[in-house]
């Protein structure tokens, strides 16, 4: 954290919001009101009433036509470059997060009544916003029985010198109406240990954390259930793009990491694309006891600006060109394969257009594959992409003897053949321990 780094600066906000406190001064705030409200209470020896959580939209870039043009090119010393714009600008404020701790964090005012909550410097600012609570539909309490309200809250970054905005956002279900800034308090208070947590994190504690968030306020009848098997590769993916972003330095800070393995998925299409399925030999994927094979979500097609709807004071000020879905998928080599030196550490990840469709779309689809030699070998990194698509641990076998050492792409057969390409960074062994690739949906 550079010294000259100032952090919540009113006059930072150029008059668009006003600053009413801290996050503890709300929490405070928040417990007095909910005591107050009966209906919010349980009586003694009941149990609490709990509901679910999940991924609503996976992580998307809102960008300029020239970050396009850049993380579309094959110069990675140009992605780099622009990468150290975003890291310079964002990488102070998740310093004094994991410094601070939700004391980071302040509520803010809009000029509409509207509040939510931020932490920002002068080149920079995050934020947490309910975007909406409002009564479950029939599907929604029959998949979440308690559920009688759902809120959608919304996690962005802005990073003003790279002119990039990144935004996810989750949703839950509630069993009783509340005010909306307290689905948005929960988001902070669960996504800040996450970023304390790094790449070590458990997938498993987002729900806990929740829960935790809800007795410091004075909400002991919330409570949120284990994540669902079939979104835990949606949570965990979501959960390393709040703690990386685009390159930020908790890639590389894990003490027993031996390299990590990243590759940054785009879709450039104007169809989305489910991310189905996944293969790792002798890696460590994030999230513990997460199933690394399932992933099971999708990423929208490619959009305008207009397909992201901000908090109010907290637009960038301009219009961004581009919206493209954004997935990094990160693995590492932890220490705990000591393999033989004949051996390598790999994995594979499967993509369909929509694998439940008609016929002709089963040969909308691809698999991409990353192999790494052990590092005692002067072997080289290999990538290798098939379409149409096979199970993962069907392509590894399949690529074994066709790995691929500098870019290569393929045009998915049938219908729209679409271009797929990955693009490749560091090709051998080195110092720097982190290994890119940019896989380009429509590229």
């Amino acid at each position: 954290m550079t010294q000259e780094t100032v952090f919540n600066a009113p006059e930072h906000l150029n008059g668009k919001l006003k600053v009413n406190g801290t996050l503890a001064q709300k929490a405070e705030s928040l417990r007095k009101l909910h005591a107050s409200q009966e209906h919010l209470q349980i009586k003694a020896g009941q149990a609490p009433y709990q509901t679910l959580v999940w991924p609503y939209k996976q992580p998307a870039l809102n960008i300029t036509k020239e970050a396009k043009a850049t993380f579309q090119s094959n110069d990675y010393n140009k992605i780099k470059s622009y990468e150290d714009i975003i890291e310079s600008d964002i990488q102070d404020t998740y310093n004094y997060i994991i410094k601070q701790g939700d004391k980071a964090w302040m509520e803010v005012e809009a000029s509409t009544g509207e509040q939510y909550y931020m932490v920002w410097t002068s080149k920079a600012f995050l934020w947490s916003y309910c975007q909406a609570v409002i009564p479950s539909t029939f599907e929604e309490k029959t998949a979440d029985p308690a559920s009688n309200y759902q809120a959608i809250v919304q996690y962005g970054i802005f990073s003003k010198n790279a002119d990039l905005v990144g935004v996810q956002s989750f949703r839950m279900g509630l069993p009783s109406l509340v005010d909306r800034t307290v689905p948005a308090f929960l988001i902070v208070k669960t996504l800040t240990r996450f970023i304390e947590d790094g790449l070590q994190f458990d997938t498993n504690n987002f729900p806990l954390y929740l829960t935790e968030a809800c007795r410091e306020i004075g909400l002991p009848g919330f409570s949120f259930g284990p994540i669902q098997f079939a979104v835990q590769g949606a949570f965990t993916a979501s959960l390393i793009y709040t703690i990386t972003f685009v390159g930020l330095k908790s890639l590389t800070q894990f003490p027993s990491r031996q390299f990590t393995l990243r590759t940054q998925f785009f879709n450039w299409n104007n169809n989305d694309w489910l991310v189905v399925d996944g293969q790792s030999y002798n890696l460590t994927y994030p999230g513990k006891n997460t199933y690394d094979r399932q992933f099971n979500f999708w990423m929208d097609k490619i959009a305008d600006q207009s397909a992201i709807s901000y908090p109010p004071g907290a637009h960038p000020g301009h219009d961004l060109d581009i919206v493209v879905s954004y997935l990094p998928i990160v693995y590492q080599n932890d220490g705990l394969y000591n393999i033989p030196a004949a051996k390598s550490y790999e994995f594979a990840i499967r993509f369909g257009r929509d694998p439940g469709a008609d016929y002709e779309n089963i040969f909308q689809s691809f698999t991409y594959a990353y192999n790494v030699p052990h590092p005692t070998t002067s072997g080289e990194k290999g990538i290798y992409l098939m379409s149409p698509a096979f199970s993962p641990a069907v392509f590894l076998d399949i690529a074994e003897t066709k790995w691929e050492h500098g870019n290569y792409s393929v045009t998915t057969p049938k219908e729209s053949f679409t271009p797929i390409s990955a693009v490749v960074d560091h090709l051998f062994y080195d110092s720097q321990k982190l290994f890119s690739v940019n896989v380009h949906i429509d590229k």
